[in-house]
């Protein structure tokens, strides 16, 4: 079993600036993060440390602008205009700057959801990774 699956595969040149569009979804419907904030935080790979005192730093953390609608999976129910509020049929843009990829290899990016909670913000990982693989211009 792989214990940091890949949700996303993307290749991308060095110094590239992509707008990438996340869809949230949880079983059976898109995930609504009207009301949340959204980021993305870029890193290289490399060996995760398992000392909480010392994690591999990001890179840069991006946040996501939430936009209307939602990507409908075959043959569903939903309705995409029942999703005109941005971020309520779990649709984002992480708008990467050319700090994101600086140099070629290949990158992670964790997605942050982070809610406004009673007893202070409540913030939940994807658990699936982006990887990016970056290559030189020429």
């Amino acid at each position: 079993m792989n214990p940091n699956p890949i949700a996303l595969r993307m290749f991308v040149v060095a110094g590239d600036t992509p707008d990438v569009v996340i869809n949230l979804t949880q079983p059976g419907a898109p995930l609504d993060v009207s009301d949340d904030a959204i980021s993305v935080s870029f890193r290289t790979r490399g060996p995760v440390s398992t000392d909480p005192e010392d994690p591999l730093p990001a890179l840069v953390e991006t946040v996501c602008e939430k936009v209307p609608g939602y990507q409908p999976r075959e043959n569903s129910p939903l309705n995409v205009a029942d999703f005109a509020a941005p971020g309520s049929g779990g649709r984002v843009v992480a708008r990467c700057d050319v700090t994101c990829f600086p140099d070629p290899g290949v990158y992670l990016g964790d997605i942050v959801i982070t809610t406004d909670g009673a007893g202070g913000d409540r913030v939940a990982t994807v658990y699936d990774r982006a990887e990016i693989t970056v290559r030189a211009a020429v």
